[in-house]
């Protein structure tokens, strides 16, 4: 194996796993899942892998100027990773940033 392949984070057991998202009880949880890091490398995987078994609405917190800038940060990170592009038809961007008070966000967000 070359030592190029054995460093590539690609083929860590871990992203090969299978998750099992399941329904819970409404009354337990929200109907939502929010991810934030989106854009890093197991951030867009996860939300890949989401989008194949989640059924419900995604929100992803994540730092852009509008949600055109947020929707070309997503699909750059998928060009830079070699992935499909994500299907933003049940995705909700949330501009903001988890290191600001209150994450960035206004009070109606």
């Amino acid at each position: 194996m070359s030592k190029e392949k054995s460093n590539d984070i690609r083929n860590e057991p871990i992203l090969t796993q299978g998750f099992g998202f399941r329904r819970q009880d409404d009354d337990k949880f929200s109907s939502g899942l929010l991810i934030t890091g989106v854009t890093s490398f197991i951030g867009i995987h996860l939300l890949q892998e989401i989008h194949t078994k989640w059924p419900g609405p995604v929100y992803c917190l994540l730092k852009a100027d509008s949600q055109q800038h947020a929707q070309l940060r997503i699909a750059e990170c998928c060009e830079k990773w070699q992935l499909e592009k994500v299907d933003l038809s049940q995705t909700h961007l949330v501009i903001g940033n988890i290191r600001s008070s209150n994450w960035g966000l206004n009070d109606d967000t």
